[in-house]
């Protein structure tokens, strides 16, 4: 179906959604929301080359989102790009490919990242590295360099319904160690129990952590 399929040059994808943030405190009254829409694209360019992002439009906002003295006037949804990306993939060897992807990741970090993945044959083996190179802009115009680094194992034990992945190396945000999750999938549902023990070369804002817990997914 592939080989025989019309080429998708140029036939952008448009998705127009609802967006919402909100602020619950057990105090009566204290409840603050931020609305709007979202505008989402992809463009494929050309083969293994496509051009995605999306931008809020803001609607409405509760008092402590539009008071700019307002614990949570930052966090307003405003009327921004939040995603500009181009990104390319390309096929190595039999059942490897890479991905280098440049752009605009959230309204404030930019940059650029290389992907490079493996799947065995039998697709129960994933191998995945990671090379980026970000920079966040500050509100005071400096910047903060990020330098993810990131070797990820990934194997189904029961294809469909079990897979646990280590990954290992620095993070986004600087910190180095490694993280170990085993995901169970029940249909459309999933379970994750994940461990995290990573360190900052700040020690004073993050010291050497260790992390264990669960995350549920589920369609709505």
């Amino acid at each position: 179906l592939a080989q025989n399929a019309e080429p998708d040059w140029l036939n952008p994808r448009i998705e127009l959604g609802l967006a919402t943030r909100y602020n619950l405190g057990t105090e009566y009254g204290l409840a603050d929301y931020s609305t709007g829409f979202d505008g989402a694209w992809e463009v494929p360019l050309g083969k293994g080359l496509l051009w995605q992002g999306n931008q809020n439009f803001p609607y409405k906002s509760s008092d402590d989102y539009r008071n700019t003295n307002g614990y949570w006037y930052a966090n307003r949804i405003q009327k921004q790009v939040q995603t500009n990306l181009i990104s390319y993939v390309h096929p190595l060897f039999k059942g490897s490919w890479a991905q280098i992807s440049q752009g605009q990741i959230t309204p404030t970090d930019t940059g650029r990242q290389l992907n490079v993945n493996w799947l065995s044959p039998s697709g129960r083996w994933r191998i995945t590295a990671i090379e980026g190179q970000y920079q966040t802009k500050q509100p005071d115009l400096s910047t903060v360099q990020h330098r993810p680094q990131l070797l990820s194992l990934r194997y189904s034990l029961l294809p469909g319904f079990w897979a646990i992945d280590l990954t290992q190396g620095q993070f986004y945000n600087g910190d180095r160690g490694k993280r170990f999750m085993s995901h169970h999938w029940f249909g459309d549902h999933r379970l994750t129990f994940y461990l995290r023990d990573t360190q900052s070369a700040d020690h004073v804002t993050m010291p050497k952590t260790k992390f264990a817990g669960f995350e549920i997914s589920f369609p709505i």
